[in-house]
């Protein structure tokens, strides 16, 4: 081999490789939004299904509530005033209609399936939400953190999402700026949240700040009801987490707790049936059961507002917070209600530990990286093989065969090359 083939095989290889790598970039930045676009459409159209079962068993409970006429009166009239009695008055009054029972098996979705829809008009944000941020679950568009609370729901609701890759659903969500509005619709209704401040290194106060990428403390719940949406930072770099918080306006959601919490707490799952039974019936009058008027007095705090209390020690089954001192605007002994919550937040600390990063789908799936070499090396043998076969036969019929079965090859080798990179 001469001093020329020589040089000529290196400069072959190196344009090769050059090739690969654009090819490779033009995948992220095209090929990712394609397969995201086709994922959202899918997603897009089962949460609009939920939606409509989630209305349609709504109204059937309204509808259902409204034929329980209550009891006629008897038409007794005070021989002193003229005026009915008194249970009779009040049973005249109008009432509020109850509240639909809700499914906790519908709301919390399997992974990668759809639970919400966030909206962000500022910088034209208009995703079908996910449960789950593995890499897989990424692909599709923004991610719940399995770990946090539900949107719309009392606590820290945390979402994840790409910025420059399968779609890029939080490409611009650092040019929000404190006040922007974004919405989130879940099953259990339209909820707006606006972005807060926070404080720059130049004393400047933005909509975001920058944290690293072990700094999972923003998941926490901070007592407050917020919505925080992270991403990488910067833009085509993992080096950092961009987070954005913003705050819940108007009261929450109640609180409906996971199925895997009920299945595992026989007394949460007893408390929350009950809850549900007395959401959807009508309170009773303590005046025509004096037994349940002095045990449901509001004089004896303690017992008329413990059985609130979850075992994930936030968010009661009415939506209240449960704070050691203040349930159901009753003020709660701290020496019964301190222990019980004490308890309650180490189970429940237990039960759904935060990983010491943002999962995978943010960091990358090492065990991607072994399937991406074999694919890699399976390609390279498809255009070999019609490199070898080209010298014996002809040579472009050859490389035409062989180029379908190429760029299948090098595609999944760049699918499972992007699942172990870190997630931009």
């Amino acid at each position: 081999m001469t001093l020329s083939q020589l040089l000529g095989g290196i400069g072959r290889t190196l344009i090769s490789s050059g090739v690969i790598i654009l090819m490779f970039v033009a995948f992220q930045l095209w090929g990712t939004g394609v397969q995201h676009a086709r994922a959202q459409d899918s997603l897009a159209n089962d949460f609009e299904q939920q939606l409509a079962a989630a209305a349609a068993t709504a109204e059937a409970e309204l509808a259902s509530a409204q034929t329980e006429e209550p009891a006629p009166s008897d038409g007794a009239v005070d021989a002193i005033d003229g005026t009915t009695d008194a249970a009779e008055a009040v049973a005249a009054e109008p009432v509020e209609p109850p509240k639909p029972k809700i499914d906790p098996d519908l709301l919390y979705s399997d992974a990668g399936d759809p639970i919400a829809r966030i909206i962000i008009d500022a910088i034209e944000v208009d995703q079908t939400v996910i449960e789950g941020v593995s890499v897989e679950d990424l692909r599709k568009g923004p991610g719940r953190y399995r770990t946090t609370s539900l949107p719309g729901q009392p606590g820290n609701a945390s979402i994840a999402g790409h910025r420059t890759t399968y779609g890029a659903p939080f490409h611009r969500i650092d040019e929000l700026t404190p006040g922007d509005e974004i919405q989130v619709q879940t099953l259990q209704g339209l909820f707006t949240y606006v972005v807060m401040g926070h404080d720059q290194p130049d004393g400047s106060i933005r909509g975001h700040h920058i944290v690293d990428p072990s700094a999972t403390e923003v998941l926490n719940d901070f007592g407050d009801n917020r919505l925080t949406l992270t991403a990488c930072h910067p833009k085509y770099s993992a080096a950092q987490r961009i987070i954005v918080t913003a705050e819940l306006v108007g009261e929450p959601a109640d609180f409906v707790p996971r199925p895997e919490d009920l299945a595992a707490d026989p007394a949460l799952k007893r408390e929350w049936e009950a809850s549900q039974i007395e959401a959807t019936e009508p309170a009773a009058d303590p005046n025509d059961n004096p037994v349940l008027a002095e045990t449901t007095d509001a004089a004896d705090p303690v017992n008329a507002s413990v059985a609130s209390v979850t075992t994930d020690g936030g968010p009661a089954a009415d939506g209240s917070i449960v704070d050691g001192s203040i349930v159901d605007g009753s003020i709660v002994d701290e020496t019964v209600a301190a222990p019980i919550g004490e308890s309650v937040l180490d189970a429940a600390s237990e039960a759904s530990p935060i990983s010491d990063d943002f999962g995978e789908g943010l960091n990358g799936d090492r065990a991607a990286i072994v399937p991406s070499v074999m694919w890699g090396l399976a390609a390279g043998a498809i255009w070999l093989a019609a490199w070898f076969l080209g010298t014996k036969w002809r040579r472009w019929p050859m490389y035409m065969v062989g180029l379908l079965p190429f760029a299948f090859a090098m595609w999944t080798t760049f699918d499972f090359v992007d699942k172990a990179l870190p997630s931009y």
